[in-house]
Formats: C-alpha cells, structure tokens, sequence
C-alpha cells in the first residue's frame, strides 16, 4: 500500500520534471534557433539561393507553435503501441510503459513474484551488455562527429552550428538543473 502511493508520487514526480524540461527545452530551441539558416555537413552543391540540401531553413512548416510541440511530445508519452515506440527510439514512450508496467506487476504481490525474478535477471543481462557497449562507444561516436566533420564544406560554419547547439543545451541544463529542479526540491521537501 505504501508502494503504491511512492509509485504514484514517482510517476508524477517524472512527469512533471520530464514536461517542465520539455517545455523548457521547445523555448530554448524557439528563442536560440541553433542550425536555423546553417549549412550542417556536407553543403558543397549549395543552389543560387546559397541554400543547400542539408541547411536547416526557417519556413512555416518548422515553426510549429510551443502548445503543437508540446502536444506532440505528450502523444509520445503514451503510445498505441509498445513495439513500434521501441523500434521508433520513443524513450518517453517506452519509459511511461515500464514505469506503468512496474506498477501493476508489483501490485499483484506474491503472484507476481516469479516474473519479477525472470525481470531482475533480465535486467542485469542487459545491464552487462550496456556496460560492454559503453566501453567502445566513444569510439564510434568519434567517428561518426569525424566524418561529418571531414564532409562538410564550410569547416567554420558547421562550427558555428555546432557551437550553438551545444551553448543551447548547456544553457537549457543549467537552467533546468540549477534553478527548476532546486525549487521543486524546496517546494517538495
């Protein structure tokens, strides 16, 4: 019984914190714009507007308004189905599943206690092979930033996008875990 209301607590506690970064995240990207009107990677065959394939230009159909994205964001946390929001990378999606799966597995009790075992097990393969991916990931993802460096035309303006990108996200973190995050802890607590 005391589970389940530190689940229920847990799972609005998620939710809150995950629709106040999102939201905090759409105004960031909404006010900075990184990579609006940038040439990415790989913009040599630019056409005489000076735009190419991979430049990210600012028309109506990007600008969607904070309220649509949010709502997308939403319709995401809550997918038809659970396969498809995997296969998708949905993370929200597959996050809110577990969470609720979880939840209903543990409130079953004794009966359950079997597939929790089975899921535990589960857990600590998957745990061993992250672990195992995690040591050459940097690795690829080296080679991957390498590459579209070395493919891309304008090396100071990929740069700029880039640079940009990661003031956005810092900022947008620093923000979140610096003053959000700390209020609602007080507020909580």
């Amino acid at each position: 019984r005391q589970m389940g209301r530190l689940a229920k607590r847990t799972l609005l506690f998620y939710l809150g914190t995950m629709l106040l970064a999102v939201s905090l995240g759409i105004f960031m990207v909404g006010t900075i714009r990184p990579g609006i009107g940038k040439s990415l990677a790989g913009g040599c065959g630019a056409d005489e507007a000076g735009a190419s394939d991979h430049t990210a230009p600012d028309t109506a159909a990007n600008k969607k308004s904070t309220l649509q994205q949010l709502i997308g964001v939403l319709m995401n946390v809550f997918p038809p189905n659970i396969f498809e929001a995997a296969a998708s990378m949905n993370i929200l999606g597959v996050i809110m599943f577990a969470m609720f799966f979880g939840f209903t597995l543990s409130s079953l009790g004794e009966e359950a206690s079997g597939a929790i075992r089975g899921f535990d097990l589960f857990n600590k393969v998957v745990e061993g092979m992250v672990r195992k991916i995690l040591q050459v990931a940097p690795f690829g993802i080296m080679s991957l930033i390498a590459s579209r460096i070395a493919g891309a035309c304008s090396l100071s303006e990929s740069a700029e996008a880039l640079g940009l990108f990661i003031f956005t996200v810092v900022l947008s973190l620093m923000i979140h875990g610096g003053i959000f995050l700390p209020i609602i802890y007080y507020a909580l607590t």
